[in-house]
């Protein structure tokens, strides 16, 4: 197949992208978080994109939650995260898209509340000031096509790293990201068309785990750096609170 040469775009077309996911917030892991917070204030994304269970909504879900947690505490920390990444990102495009754990709110509502639904009080938004706050807002199961990236939370789980992006490869036929596995990894695809790839974004929630003793979860994040419509994907690893991005040791 012939390919004709095409001149590259300009630098000015450069965008990047911040894409998190899975702090599980009031279960996430301080170091974790303010490693990628410490990445981001010398990123400087044009994009932000928090990718699904920032918050875990823990006091309404079905897994019998531990009283002694309630709701009120958790989206108080949660909106602090919420501006501490804002002030870590200035200049970001801001994007929430809901996981599944965001979505047991609609669902306790449905549940357990039904005279609620549809008041705007008791949504993600309303609780968290996500429009207040600059965020665009997306609902639990769908995501954002930032150009040839498909960015979404992700409903699949697969037992070994990268094989859950395969399956997410498979499924959505065009390149994204997703988080929802709380692992890192990659599959890559190529066809006629080009080149293809699908990641997983890892989680900043804690390892240390009062049901499980050893979790096959890896913490970290994603960069994206879009040159017109051609993009790479930097993921970065975060173990035991420290993480090394472009040369730089970040401690948490």
């Amino acid at each position: 197949m012939t390919r004709l040469h095409k001149r590259p775009p300009p630098e000015s077309s450069i965008e990047t992208l911040l894409i998190v996911s899975d702090l599980q917030i009031p279960f996430e892991d301080p170091a974790a978080v303010a490693v990628m917070l410490k990445v981001s204030a010398d990123l400087q994304p044009d994009y932000l994109y928090l990718n699904g269970d920032i918050s875990d909504f823990y006091a309404i879900s079905s897994h019998l939650p531990d009283p002694r947690r309630n709701l009120v505490d958790e989206l108080e920390i949660t909106k602090r995260f919420l501006d501490d990444i804002m002030d870590a990102t200035p200049n970001a495009t801001r994007f929430f898209i809901e996981g599944n754990h965001e979505d047991r709110l609609r669902k306790y509502l449905i549940s357990h509340a039904s005279a609620l639904v549809g008041n705007q009080a008791v949504t993600v938004d309303g609780q968290l000031g996500l429009t207040r706050r600059g965020f665009t807002q997306v609902a639990y199961p769908h995501g954002v096509l930032h150009k040839t990236l498909y960015v979404v939370h992700g409903d699949l789980v697969s037992k070994h790293s990268a094989y859950t992006a395969k399956q997410m490869l498979d499924h959505y036929g065009i390149s994204g990201i997703s988080g929802h596995t709380h692992r890192l990894g990659s599959h890559y695809k190529t066809t006629l068309g080009g080149p293809l790839g699908w990641w997983e974004n890892g989680c900043l929630c804690n390892l240390d785990l009062d049901y499980d003793d050893k979790p096959n979860w890896m913490q970290g994040f994603s960069i994206v750096t879009f040159i017109g419509n051609r993009f790479w994907v930097e993921q970065v690893v975060i173990h035991e609170g420290k993480a090394i991005w472009r040369g730089k040791l970040y401690h948490g």
